[in-house]
């Protein structure tokens, strides 16, 4: 079974991590999966940009561990870390968001 990746990113507005009411999408945000574990989007590394509502996903992976990474805007301090995602053969999606507070 090929599984999926997909998520969120919003301004974390009070920097705590969480997802709150009110706090909006980030979009025109570069998203990838480290392939090769180094930092960077390295060329053939699958990559995706947030839609206006911050959504990104990446589907059709085989099952294995991914890490999920942003490009870092500009402006803004990334809140959460970046997740390592397993996907299962059997259960085959998962759902990651990313939070960042913009900073002065």
């Amino acid at each position: 079974m090929l599984g999926s990746i997909s998520g969120i990113k919003f301004n974390d507005l009070n920097a705590n991590a969480l997802h709150d009411p009110g706090e909006p999408p980030i979009h025109r945000v570069t998203i990838y999966l480290d392939l090769k574990a180094n930092g960077t989007l390295d060329a053939n590394e699958p990559s995706t940009v947030t839609n206006e509502q911050g959504a990104y996903r990446f589907q059709g992976l085989t099952p294995g561990t991914y890490i999920v990474r942003e490009i870092q805007t500009p402006g803004f301090v990334q809140t959460t870390s970046n997740p390592i995602v397993t996907i299962d053969p059997f259960s085959g999606a998962s759902n990651f968001d990313f939070l960042t507070d913009s900073f002065t």
